[in-house]
C-alpha cells in the first residue's frame, strides 16, 4: 500500500487513521487493456453477452398487462364475454367495453353493436379519452369477478390483496 496517500490524509484527517485495506479485489477490475491496441469487439463481448442475459430474464419476467390477463381467462373459458348481474363486458381493440342489459337485453345484441360502437368511439377523442380513463376500474372489476368464479370467499380475499 503506498504510504504517501497516508501521509497526506494525516494533515487533513487527522493522526490516528488506518488504511483501508482492499481484499478480494477482481483481475478485471485492476487491468485494462490498451484500448488503443486491443480488439474493441474482445473487450466488449463480455459485456454484450452480460447485457443480453440480462435482457432475456426483464423479458421473461415482464408481467402481462390487466387487459391481456382477462383476454387468457376469456380463452381459457372459451368465452367472448363475461355476464355480471345487469352489464355484458366485450374484448375489443385492447380495451374491455361494458354493455348494460337494458339497452343490450342480449349478448348478440351486443356483439353486433360491438364494431359500430369500436368505430365511433375512436372517432370521438372526448368519448375516447372518458373510456381510457375508466379502463382501469372496469378491467380490475372484471378481472376479480373472473378470479372469483367457482371459488370460496376465502380464495377471493387472497387474490384481492394480491392485485
Amino acid at each position: 500500500m503506498n504510504n504517501s496517500l497516508i501521509k497526506g490524509a494525516q494533515h487533513y484527517l487527522g493522526q490516528e487513521i488506518e488504511p483501508i485495506i482492499l481484499q478480494n479485489i477482481p483481475e478485471d477490475m485492476l487491468k485494462k487493456d490498451n484500448p488503443n491496441k486491443a480488439n474493441i469487439t474482445k473487450l466488449m463481448k463480455s459485456r454484450i453477452n452480460e447485457l443480453e442475459e440480462s435482457v432475456k430474464q426483464l423479458l421473461q419476467q415482464q408481467h402481462k398487462s390487466l387487459y391481456h390477463r382477462i383476454k387468457d381467462l376469456l380463452d381459457e373459458k372459451e368465452m367472448k364475454y363475461h355476464e355480471i348481474n345487469d352489464t355484458f363486458y366485450l374484448l375489443h381493440s385492447g380495451v374491455v367495453f361494458p354493455f348494460k342489459k337494458k339497452y343490450y337485453p342480449t349478448v348478440d345484441a351486443a356483439l353486433s353493436d360491438l364494431e359500430k360502437v369500436v368505430d365511433n368511439l375512436f372517432k370521438d377523442s372526448k368519448m375516447l379519452k372518458k373510456m381510457m380513463h375508466k379502463q382501469h376500474s372496469i378491467q380490475s372489476k372484471l378481472y376479480q369477478e373472473l378470479l372469483s368464479v367457482g371459488k370460496s370467499n376465502e380464495d377471493n380475499e387472497v387474490k384481492e390483496i394480491l392485485l
